[in-house]
């Protein structure tokens, strides 16, 4: 499932850099996630794959902290996950 998750978004980073004009920005909400109790900062990942697309990475900036899933919560304890903005700049 995380896997697919960012193939896909790979492509989406991919073709926003292709249609966006020269000094065009991505701006776009994103949650950490907790998966089998590992955290994965999705902001991050996704920021790198936008920098080897060719994007710049302007800023992530953090929106809040949530809680994650009750399944999640139940099996490995309540710990925050970011909800982030990340800026994208071609």
């Amino acid at each position: 499932m995380l896997t697919a998750y960012f193939v896909d978004m790979r492509k989406v980073i991919t073709e926003w850099y292709r249609v966006l004009s020269s000094k065009g920005r991505v701006a776009m909400v994103v949650d950490n996630v907790r998966f089998e109790g590992e955290m994965i900062p999705v902001d991050l990942i996704l920021s790198e794959m936008a920098e080897e697309v060719g994007f710049k990475v302007e800023e992530i900036l953090i929106a809040r902290y949530k809680g994650n899933s009750s399944q999640q919560m139940k099996k490995y304890g309540k710990i925050p996950v970011r909800e982030s903005i990340v800026i994208w700049r071609k």
